[in-house]
């Protein structure tokens, strides 16, 4: 079997293992259906992207759009000009109802010259207390990206392929499993998937990017996640 580097060879790999024409003719719906489950599952060095975010002042907190591709926040830090020698800690993340709940978004009059909190509601960053008016911050938002699961071509393959062939291999070859009625390959597919997932997920864990998750505790009236 040839090396899976590929939409081409992914699909050739799987036609191998399977050997039904309809398979074949539905692979573009088990791809993406694979793609969404991975974007669930899989957290990798290798999606993580960041983007400079520019926040001034207005009367409604200081929403930004998430990009198109957005999975899950990792940290918002300032930047600040080369020998300001300011330093201030990351934002601090909160969920939505305690956020949008805050005195500091809730009151008008609260206004600072930096933000310290943020939360996350549709499409958009939220960002507490408001800043004052005339202030411009500017932030590193580095987040993990549905991009880099995604665009599979002929003869292009993305950063996910290359690292864990296998895992695509896998996840393709459940959703394929499932329409063709055979539970039992199914069922080992699904085995094999979850533990290239866990074996994925343990070897990131060992960098340096960490992940938010929904854990909040209270210090000093400080929310920390």
């Amino acid at each position: 079997m040839a090396a899976i580097t590929n939409h081409n060879t992914l699909r050739l790999a799987v036609m191998n293992y399977m050997g039904y024409d309809d398979v074949d003719d539905n692979f573009e719906l088990f791809l993406g259906l694979a793609e969404a489950k991975m974007a669930r599952d899989l957290r990798l060095p290798c999606m993580v992207t960041s983007k400079t975010l520019t926040l001034t002042s207005n009367e409604y907190g200081n929403p930004a759009s998430l990009s198109a591709g957005f999975l899950e926040a990792i940290s918002l830090t300032e930047i600040f000009l080369t020998g300001s020698g300011d330093t201030r800690a990351p934002l601090i993340y909160l969920p939505p109802q305690r956020f949008f709940e805050s005195q500091d978004f809730r009151v008008q009059e609260n206004v600072a010259e930096y933000p310290t909190h943020y939360t996350i509601r549709g499409d958009y960053l939220w960002f507490s207390p408001r800043v004052k008016t005339g202030t411009v911050v500017y932030y590193d938002f580095a987040y993990y990206t549905l991009d880099e699961l995604r665009g599979l071509a002929s003869t292009k393959s993305t950063p996910v392929l290359l690292k864990a062939p296998d895992l695509y291999l896998y996840a393709v070859l459940r959703e394929a499993y499932t329409f063709v009625s055979d539970p039992a390959r199914e069922m080992e597919m699904t085995g094999k998937y979850q533990q290239c997932i866990e074996a994925l997920n343990k070897d990131a864990a060992t960098h340096a990017h960490g992940r938010m998750n929904n854990t909040i505790i209270q210090t000093n009236d400080r929310f920390i996640i």
